[in-house]
């Protein structure tokens, strides 16, 4: 029992899922710092800044995920708002590395085939799409899905 006198509940799946995609954007963040700053950093201070990013960024970014009636003022909405959006630019630059190879992944060329006749060959662009999609996704998906149980 903790302190107030409650049982200890271990956490829910969707909670388990959200840390799981959480970590996932800490990659993508670890990715993206890594090739910003080049030689600069050893891994383990390279993985502190990439966790501590990504904390930061999930903190900054909660109030547009929580409801809080009455408390949001424009201040904090814009710095949520800034750190979303800078959340998807970092996720974005490690999400882009994964998209575009998606032509030469197995299943995606076997999707091609069997329903397209031919094989996968996009223009970067549609890459970057995907890779934007999967960026917001990252971002948001971790609070949502914390979130999804008190609802």
């Amino acid at each position: 029992m903790n302190p107030q006198g409650k049982k200890f509940a271990p956490p829910s799946f969707t909670k388990l899922m959200a840390i799981v995609v959480w970590l996932f954007g800490a990659m993508l963040t670890y990715v993206f710092l890594g090739e910003a700053a080049g030689d600069m950093l050893d891994f383990v201070p390279l993985v502190a800044l990439s966790l501590g990013t990504q904390i930061v960024l999930t903190l900054g970014q909660s109030p547009i995920w929580v409801s809080r009636a009455g408390k949001n003022t424009p201040q904090i909405v814009f710095m949520s708002t800034f750190c979303l959006v800078l959340d998807v630019i970092i996720n974005f630059g490690g999400a882009i590395d994964v998209t575009s190879k998606l032509q030469v992944v197995d299943s995606v060329r076997d999707i091609f085939a069997t329903f397209f006749g031919t094989t996968p060959s996009w223009p970067t662009w549609v890459s970057g799409i995907i890779a934007l999609i999967v960026s917001a996704a990252i971002a948001g998906l971790p609070e949502y899905l914390y979130n999804l149980d008190n609802k």
